[in-house]
């Protein structure tokens, strides 16, 4: 069971404990087990059946003093709005009926195959809250890259690498008012819904029939942003070599520059960076002593590396193809 960090904030598998239960909990134990943004990523409901408006303060109003005997100035807040959408995952699981009536343990088959089919709808989930590109494929959403995809932003900074072998480091400040993930309005299961359809005749990629247990999966999941400071990515590192990777002189400076531009500098962040860069964190930490970085054990034993307090999670689908953004 992989650790929560985070407090006071409900997630997918939190959500489905207290609403759901039963099959659906397991379900979303199990997601948040293989997919590392779920562990600590709050779930709420969306205002919208198939979306999320969110309204966002793009200016507060003007204080001033007054004089005795004078009136005080009038001013306002002025917000804008963003609409979210809500990506929608949806996919059978049909093992062969010889395949399952063979086994000893029907269910415990069924099962088994069931779980290969979740982890690979989650390394779809979690590549869409990276890459997602509603422009490319409209059944995806935009993902953390695809809105902050270029060095003129304030909240991104190139590390100088070149080509296409390239990867990123993504720090989020989770939270209701920052960044956070939604299920559809009035979803009972908190967007997750597992349909178990028993043995039904399916048909092969050639139309031919067969029989199979069926179980129908659905995910249906969005992301909110409602503070752009709370996304902040550190772009176009090496994954190798000696230059513009993490390890180069100054570089980790860089972290230092990103947990500042934070709303709330840190609090409720998670850094998330793929195999490779894990390694380079991990190599700094046993190599430096300073208070900067730290190496905990979680429950089960397992090391995990932070910086500044801040947890360092791997995500299988954070590439090191990426090509350098400008």
């Amino acid at each position: 069971m992989a650790t929560k960090y985070l407090k006071n904030q409900l997630t997918i598998a939190e959500m489905a404990k207290r609403v759901i239960g039963g099959d659906h909990a397991q379900i979303a134990e199990v997601l948040e087990e293989n997919n590392e943004f779920l562990i600590d990523a709050p779930m709420y409901e969306a205002n919208e059946a198939f979306g999320h408006v969110a309204s966002i303060r793009d200016r507060l109003p003007t204080i001033s003093g007054r004089r005795l005997n004078e009136g005080a100035t009038r001013s306002a807040s002025s917000v804008k709005q963003i609409r979210e959408s809500i990506c929608l995952l949806d996919n059978f699981s049909e093992p062969d009926e010889v395949i399952i009536d063979n086994q000893p343990d029907k269910n415990a088959a069924i099962n088994d195959e069931n779980m290969a089919f979740l982890e690979a709808m989650m390394q779809t989930f979690s590549n869409y809250l990276v890459y997602g590109n509603e422009g490319v494929d409209p059944v995806q959403l935009n993902g953390f890259f695809q809105r902050y995809n270029a060095l003129a932003l304030a909240n991104v900074e190139g590390l100088s690498g070149t080509g296409s072998d390239l990867s990123s480091v993504l720090m989020v400040e989770w939270g209701k008012n920052s960044a956070h993930l939604i299920y559809p309005r009035g979803s009972k299961k908190v967007g997750i819904d597992v349909n178990k359809m028993g043995k039904q005749r399916v048909t092969d990629t050639s139309g031919n029939p067969f029989m199979a247990y069926v179980t129908q999966f659905k995910i249906q999941f969005g992301m909110v942003v409602k503070d752009d400071r709370a996304v902040q990515r550190l772009a176009n590192i090496e994954s190798s070599g000696s230059t513009n990777n993490l390890l180069a002189t100054g570089n980790m400076e860089k972290l230092i520059y990103a947990r500042n531009r934070l709303p709330k500098m840190g609090s409720n962040a998670i850094i998330y960076v793929n195999r490779d860069l894990k390694s380079q964190f991990d190599i700094w930490a046993f190599n430096k002593t300073n208070i900067n970085f730290t190496v905990e054990q979680m429950k089960d034993g397992t090391p995990i590396t932070k910086f500044q307090g801040i947890p360092i999670r791997h995500v299988d689908q954070m590439l090191d193809t990426e090509s350098a953004i400008t």
